[in-house]
């Protein structure tokens, strides 16, 4: 195999190992997800320390021959295959096991004695991450190998002859390692001896500094659509969106891996260090542009340093750096969970909201991998040669991929252009609600697909999704906004940015979103509770529509201080409100008088009793219509819709409420997706109306 045919094999499955890595995560996540806390699932990340048995002298041999890299290669497809497990537990086995094998993989690859082999597998990984943002691009934010089974089988099958075909090189290169031409001591063991095994005194700062540049790579670039996450604004002025912007994010990473290769000199430049520490700041504390444009230079420098990173890490030994550096990247994941979910975790108080902490030690921690001491006067165990055919290749394939992902842009612009007229030939609103669980289904398989199938076919209007925000690494990096938004042909407000800590709340309107305000609800005791306060044009009459995720049971304090700022918020609007979200209260509770009473709110079925945690709440609408649909294991709660009347009038008639549709205008009844009228709760596996609903109020003709 010729070294360019190599390089371009092992891009593809540099997109596949990182994949490998990124799919430990969520499996582990649901179970914590499903308990409120840790729940003992977390040891299996005790598999990226794999690299420990290469200690053994003869493990080390074994896995470093030819057998033993076909083994391994073979191996890692596990980790990709596991998203055909039956279940989440199998899934969560089979992938760490494949995680296992990978971590050993790098040991053994990024330190190969033979120089074609190893620069081909380090520039494979570089260009395997551009390559996974770009799949991603194409995919509105999602892995496509976490996403469909089907591709994920098309590109299992790619990855497995992918990797036969490397495993046939290395066994046809049987005697004389194959070295790039151009290079120093093309025959002679110069090249052998630089990707030896090394004792180096600074293999655990070479090691935690590689790790925190996986780590923040991890965060800001695994997904172009993360920076605008982390720095959107509400409506009008939403400061950077996924599309375009995040291309500006691709070309980041794309320029910032071209200078790594071409001018790799500037990595040790302290000024570019402390200019991506001013905008790491930067994109911690501020909003919009500024914070975007800081977030676009971090990203450059990330991308920019790590071939430095690495090169000064491959002058250590492998199994202590790889380990470090893999421990240091766990660490990392660990902290931002524990930032987030500190109310469920332990010392989690210690740790609460404390993004900007795990950031600046990751950047410390990249300072003292490049500057703390100097390397040996040798030669690049990871570089090619400039005149190299493989060094153009670097450069055409990054040029090639950041051109794809602005071709995927291109192609999904259409779609998010090609807004809702809101002409639904229906003269009613419909707002619905619905806590979407991150994105993943009970069974910890995604669900995004099906919920965008569910709500087309709830035939609502505006619809509310609690717990939206999966745009955090340990959740996969997904941006379920710009997938909604993209699919449904929608407006979409993402809600308090991810850097919030918050589990999210968005905002979807088939109507235009004049203007919307994010919330951060007091939280003293608890789960930091975002909210939305949206003003919607429908067809040319204001709607405010609010929305909120209210704290747990348990945090007395916090939801008391909830139910009081929303009830603020609702008693001094003036226009028709709709209020759909967490109320974590009873109906007749005092978080629910304090909304209904204080808030000037009212329920849109006060008879209702069987409720706890979803509520539609409204004011100056007549309502026509409310539903309960169950869940269907999309996620662990239900979807409520309440029906309102247009054109809207403030003071609503006295009705009486019916089970019969045969007193109900058609263009008003609800979908026949979820079949009819039903008493109890439905536990199926199909998403049925339950609960007593659909019902329907009608004017009360007797009076």
């Amino acid at each position: 195999m010729r070294p360019t045919v190599r390089l371009l094999t092992e891009t593809f499955l540099g997109y596949v190992y990182l994949s490998t890595f990124d799919g430990l995560v969520p499996p582990v996540w649901m179970y914590a997800q499903d308990a409120l806390g840790p729940t003992g699932y977390e040891a299996v990340f005790a598999v990226w320390f794999a690299p420990l048995v290469l200690a053994i002298p003869a493990l080390y041999r074994s896995f470093s021959s030819r057998y033993g890299t076909a083994f391994l290669r073979l191996s890692c497809l596990l980790g990709i295959v596991s998203f055909h497990a039956p279940d989440v537990y199998k899934r969560m086995v089979v992938v760490a096991v494949g995680n296992a094998f990978m971590a050993i993989l790098l040991c053994v690859s990024l330190w190969n004695k033979d120089a074609n082999k190893r620069k081909s597998f380090f520039w494979g990984l570089m260009l395997g991450g551009l390559l996974l943002q770009t799949f991603r691009i194409w995919f509105v934010s999602f892995n496509p190998l976490y996403l469909h089974q089907k591709m994920n089988k098309f590109i299992t099958a790619i990855a497995f002859f992918a990797s036969i075909a490397i495993v046939e090189d290395d066994f046809r290169v049987e005697d004389e390692p194959e070295v790039i031409k151009g290079s120093q001591a093309e025959t002679d063991g110069s090249s052998e001896q630089t990707g030896s095994p090394r004792t180096n005194q600074h293999w655990f700062i070479s090691g935690v500094s590689v790790g925190s540049s996986m780590f923040l790579q991890w965060v800001f670039c695994n997904e172009v659509s993360v920076l605008c996450r982390w720095c959107g604004t509400p409506y009008p002025n939403r400061g950077a969106v996924p599309n375009p912007h995040g291309l500006l994010v691709l070309f980041a990473s794309a320029l910032g891996l071209l200078l790594g290769l071409i001018r790799p000199s500037l990595a040790s430049q302290p000024l570019g260090w402390f200019l991506a520490l001013l905008s790491s700041l930067v994109l911690l504390y501020t909003r919009s542009y500024p914070c975007f444009l800081a977030g676009i230079f971090l990203v450059l420098y990330l991308a920019l340093s790590a071939p430095a990173l690495y090169q000064r890490a491959s002058q250590c030994a492998p199994a202590p750096t790889i380990l470090a550096a893999l421990a240091t990247k766990l660490l990392g994941g660990v902290a931002l969970v524990w930032v987030t979910a500190y109310n469920f975790v332990p010392y989690g108080i210690y740790a609460r909201e404390r993004t900007d902490v795990v950031v600046l030690v990751a950047m410390v921690t990249i300072f003292l991998g490049l500057f703390s001491y100097k390397l040996k006067p040798e030669n690049s165990n990871l570089e090619f040669p400039s005149k190299s055919k493989v060094y153009k290749l670097i450069k055409v394939l990054t040029i090639g991929v950041f051109l794809l992902g602005a071709a995927g842009f291109a192609f999904r612009y259409p779609n998010l252009v090609k807004k809702s007229s809101g002409q639904t030939g229906r003269d009613s609103l419909t707002v619905g609600v619905w806590a979407f669980r991150l994105g993943y289904r009970n069974d910890g398989f995604p669900n995004i697909g099906a919920a965008v199938q569910l709500i087309r076919e709830t035939e609502a209007d505006v619809f509310s999704v609690i717990e939206s925000d999966s745009s955090k690494p340990f959740m996969g990096n997904n941006d379920n906004c710009a997938y909604f938004e993209e699919s449904l042909g929608w407006y979409c407000d993402f809600g308090p940015s991810t850097k919030d800590h918050t589990w999210g709340v968005m905002l979807l309107s088939r109507y235009p979103i004049v203007s919307s305000k994010h919330h951060l609800l007091p939280s003293p005791e608890g789960e930091l509770a975002p909210g939305i306060s949206a003003v919607i044009d429908v067809l040319g009459e204001k709607v405010e529509i609010v929305t909120a995720h209210f704290g747990n049971h348990r945090d007395n304090l916090d939801r008391e201080l909830q139910a009081k700022y929303i009830a603020k918020l609702t008693r001094n609007s003036r226009l028709p409100i709709v209020y759909v979200g967490y109320l974590t209260s009873k109906p007749g509770g005092r978080d629910y008088n304090e909304m209904t009473i204080n808030g000037n709110l009212r329920d849109i079925d006060p008879s209702d009793a069987q409720r706890w945690c979803l509520y539609v709440l409204y004011n100056r609408l007549v309502r026509v219509g409310y539903a309960r649909i169950s869940h269907g294991a999309l996620s662990d709660t239900e979807v409520q819709l309440g029906r309102f009347a247009l054109p809207g009038s403030r003071s609503e008639p006295d009705m009486v409420t019916t089970v019969s549709e045969e007193h109900v205008a058609e263009s008003r009844r609800f979908s026949s997706a979820f079949g009819g009228f039903s008493y109890g709760h439905n536990s199926g596996p199909l998403n049925r109306y339950h609960m007593g609903t659909p019902k329907y109020f009608i004017p009360n003709t007797k009076n």
